[in-house]
């Protein structure tokens, strides 16, 4: 995310920490991390700093909160990109993934570009 919002400087990015996708106690996916599900805001809180500071973001960070309105606003799990124009509170794109994988990065990139653009 840092070398995005390097290479777009006329975007501002903003990261939101939804519920974990892989919580240790829910789904485990390999060894990488040991985070369990958040009982409590706090939980959340711990869990994005353990993110913003094992990748070393250099970007705003906003949490969901338990309810989980963005995620179930924005069908945000596990990862979605959102493209917004706030001049006009416009969403210019929200991201597909394109395969069981994710998303296509050269299909983000272009709308990136476009956004930056403006």
């Amino acid at each position: 995310m840092n070398e995005l919002s390097a290479k777009f400087p006329r975007v501002r990015f903003l990261v939101v920490y939804i519920s974990e996708a892989h919580a240790c106690d829910e789904w485990p996916l390999g060894n990488f991390t040991h985070i369990k599900q958040h009982r409590t805001a706090a939980d959340r809180i711990a869990a994005a700093r353990v993110l913003h500071d094992k990748y070393k973001l250099s970007l705003p960070m906003l949490i969901d909160d338990l309810d989980n309105n963005f995620d179930k606003t924005f069908s945000a799990w596990p990862e979605r990109y959102v493209i917004a124009r706030l001049s006009d509170s416009r969403l210019l794109n929200v991201s597909m993934a394109t395969s069981e994988f994710g998303f296509d990065r050269a299909v983000l990139h272009t709308h990136l570009a476009a956004a930056n653009a403006l």
